[in-house]
């Protein structure tokens, strides 16, 4: 975070000082302000989308894990009563 102030200092000083239209050097000035006020939203903005991606990634192996317990439990289902062991299954 340090860095980050101290790099802005110093864009704000260096254009101040820089041999260009006063004008030419606000409108800078307010890009790179912008620019850098938009760094937080980035970072947050990531860390968001690494957390969603690892979220659906965690979503799907247990829904497939579900899947296939249910399809399982199924089959096992009609095997025992195809078998007419109905009263003798076991979880």
């Amino acid at each position: 975070m340090r860095f980050l102030i101290g790099f802005g200092i110093g864009v704000v000083l260096g254009i101040m000082f820089a041999p260009a239209p006063g004008e030419r050097t606000r409108a800078e000035l307010a890009r790179r302000l912008r620019d850098l006020s938009q760094v937080p939203e980035r970072k947050v903005q990531e860390k968001v989308d690494k957390v969603a991606a690892r979220a659906e990634a965690k979503a799907g192996e247990i829904g497939s894990r579900v899947g296939r317990e249910v399809a399982e439990a199924a089959v096992k289902a009609v095997r025992s009563e195809v078998r007419g062991d109905e009263g003798k299954r076991t979880s």
